[in-house]
């Protein structure tokens, strides 16, 4: 009796555990989205086979509330779609407003999905560049490559806190040698995102010519991203 109970309870449990996966979410972070003045954003979304998923993508200002968009999808701040067990679908922004606009997005999936983020840069309809990027997971601790060379290259980085707490973060930036070169720290605002070059940081502007790193630390946890431009800063 008491082995048949104990089978009887396992098999129990093992059914609401996957019960509980089948229905569990799955958050995935781009701590960056540019649009208008040119710059168009567009997310690319693909099913995985473990079956369909209904997908909402939220837009967030740099201080943490919606941002409206106009998109290939409609007008709104949040977007939600189903999505096939292995299909595709996209969501553009239309660069509509003159001025450029930025924030972040909170995309979750009730299947786990695949998903890309692209920004391009267009100027009277010709792509002038583009980059793409993965997911950035949560974390509390970062380090990320930064390169300037005062002839047109320098490093962006954008960052998010993804959380509902006010949250210091500091910044620690290494040569090449592992030497600190600056330091600060910037208390964000809940769900609060900054984009800036790694010069424009608060006691970072003197910084000239440097191949290194910046170490990131912070109470709780964000989203972060970095890209290397070549060329203008547009």
């Amino acid at each position: 009796m008491r082995r048949s109970t104990w089978f009887t309870l396992f098999a129990l449990f093992a059914a609401l555990c996957a019960a509980e996966t089948a229905h569990a979410q799955t958050l995935q972070y781009f701590p960056q989205l540019a649009d208008g003045g040119g710059y168009v954003t567009t997310w690319y979304f693909t099913g995985l086979g473990s079956g369909p998923s209904v997908v909402t993508v939220e837009l967030f200002l740099q201080n943490g509330s919606p941002l409206i968009l106009q998109t290939d999808r409609g007008t709104a701040s949040i977007f939600t779609f189903n999505l096939a067990a292995t299909g595709e679908l996209s969501l553009r922004t239309l660069s509509a407003p003159v001025t450029v606009q930025s924030g972040w997005v909170r995309v979750t999936s009730s299947q786990p999905i695949g998903a890309t983020e692209v920004f391009q840069y267009v100027v009277n309809g010709q792509v002038i560049s583009q980059a793409g990027v993965l997911p950035s997971d949560p974390t509390a601790v970062a380090t990320v490559f930064v390169s300037v060379n005062g002839r047109g290259r320098s490093t962006g980085m954008a960052l998010a806190n993804i959380g509902p707490s006010t949250n210091p973060v500091t910044f620690t930036l290494y040569d090449q040698s592992g030497a600190v070169v600056a330091t600060s720290t910037l208390t964000f605002a809940p769900q609060a995102q900054i984009a800036r070059f790694i010069n424009e940081l608060p006691g970072f502007e003197q910084i000239g010519i440097i191949e290194g790193s910046l170490g990131i630390s912070a109470l709780a946890r964000f989203s972060v991203v970095t890209l290397v431009l070549d060329g203008a800063k547009n």
